[in-house]
């Protein structure tokens, strides 16, 4: 008796089974290991289990909740261990802790088969909530607002990998589909950016009302559901690197109206993307952030407000970048006094909601 499973939703790896019996204690105990990272190294969480073996499964609505079955233990002669009724261990807390589930005793059986199918059923009665879906800047799952690109990670999502080679994007990609029905029953397709059985990164609808919507992924031969809060404005901002450095390019107006573009990054021996100073120049350069992000087009230039090294920036726009489906941007003045600041925090706030924090570096 034993299994393995994995949660899709956090990648721990569950294994359940028995410790054989030893000299001093002769009867095989259940054990279930954890693994944390990949499978490559396991912890025993049997604190409260007292089985013969087991078969662990996981509650599909919760990802801390597993269940355990056990056989009914006979007692061991001469050793004074007593029988042990058969039921099913619940734990609450990942497997760090187990207790047996009241069963009536009249369904005691000594047939673990019959305890391993009620955990199993118990497991799937409802399909797991499998599929994640994150903003695709700045990574927050809380709220979504339409026109913004999501990324969700699961499984199963598609049966072939591929891009969009169009712009704007196609509503079907690689044989699958995204459909979204908002709080009041309408239904939009998606665009999609990019399919893959693990991924899919998608463009909520325009025009979808706020409040709890169901996002329906359909690979061509399969359909998860999955639900997600809608909202009008739900700022990210993307990013360069790990470090938050901000996704964009500064703009130079000089005093004679030239303008130039200026890169924000640079590599360093190794490759990695890190930030280039910029460098303010003369008091009659205007020096300009040009920004990029999702999910804050609606709150518009009036409504969005940014702080760069806690000081206050003038927004000169915020919208639709308008060449990229998905993709909004924001521009922004540097303010002077950030001279000689070195690395600054940059905070977007577009109609009372705040972005992921990203930064810039200015000599």
């Amino acid at each position: 008796m034993g299994n393995v499973v994995v949660d899709p939703r956090n990648g721990n790896v569950y294994a359940g089974g028995y410790r054989q019996g030893t000299a001093t204690a002769p009867r095989p105990t259940g054990e279930v290991v954890r693994s944390t990272d990949g499978g490559k190294t396991f912890t025993s969480v049997t604190t409260g289990l007292n089985t013969l073996g087991v078969e662990v499964h996981l509650d599909p609505e919760s990802p801390n909740v597993l269940y355990g079955s056990q056989s009914r233990i006979v007692g061991v002669v001469n050793t004074g261990a007593p029988a042990v009724p058969g039921g099913v261990f619940v734990s609450n807390d990942s497997g760090a802790t187990w207790a047996l589930s009241p069963v009536d005793p009249a369904l005691s059986f000594p047939n673990e088969e019959v305890y391993s199918l009620v955990a199993l059923t118990i497991a799937t009665a409802t399909p797991p909530a499998s599929v994640v879906n994150v903003l695709a800047a700045g990574g927050r799952t809380d709220l979504f607002a339409p026109a913004s690109i999501v990324s969700a990670f699961g499984s199963g999502l598609a049966t072939a990998t591929a891009s969009a080679t169009t712009n704007p994007p196609l509503t079907t990609l690689g044989g699958a589909t995204v459909t979204v029905t908002d709080s009041a029953g309408a239904s939009q397709q998606a665009e999609l950016l990019y399919v893959s059985s693990a991924q899919v990164n998608y463009i909520v609808p325009a025009g979808l009302a706020a409040g709890t919507a169901t996002v329906a992924f359909n690979s061509g031969s399969s359909t998860q559901n999955q639900q997600i809060k809608l909202g009008p404005v739900a700022p990210g901002m993307f990013t360069f690197n790990a470090a938050g450095l901000a996704a964009g390019s500064v703009l130079r107006v000089s005093a004679d109206g030239t303008q130039t573009a200026e890169n924000l990054f640079q590599m360093d021996r190794s490759g990695n993307v890190i930030a280039l100073p910029i460098n303010l120049g003369p008091a009659t350069d205007q020096v300009f952030l040009i920004l990029y992000g999702t999910g804050f087009r609606a709150a518009g230039t009036a409504n969005t407000t940014m702080t760069i090294g806690g000081q206050n920036a003038q927004v000169s726009f915020a919208g639709d970048q308008g060449a990229f489906a998905g993709l909004d941007q924001v521009n922004v003045l540097l303010p002077r006094s950030l001279a000689g600041r070195g690395s600054v925090n940059i905070v977007l706030t577009a109609s009372g909601q705040t972005a992921n924090t990203v930064n810039v570096s200015i000599q």
